[in-house]
């Protein structure tokens, strides 16, 4: 089965200033790690926000 860069752990360094690193859902809704894999980190703050949006979206995807 063929996998795509999406679906797989980041292997190699991100070099783009504005990255900021990947949010995992582990069981949507209550468990996810956010991991800072940039050269710029989110607050706790900002990533309860994105988090919550994107939780927010997948709940209600005609939005």
């Amino acid at each position: 089965m063929a996998r795509s860069k999406e679906s797989t752990p980041h292997l190699e360094k991100i070099e783009d200033p504005d990255y900021f690193g990947f949010i995992t859902f582990e069981k949507p809704g209550s468990i996810f790690y956010y991991t800072s894999d940039g050269q710029q980190e989110l607050t706790s703050g900002q990533a309860s926000e994105r988090i919550e949006h994107l939780s927010h979206v997948r709940d209600n995807p005609a939005l």
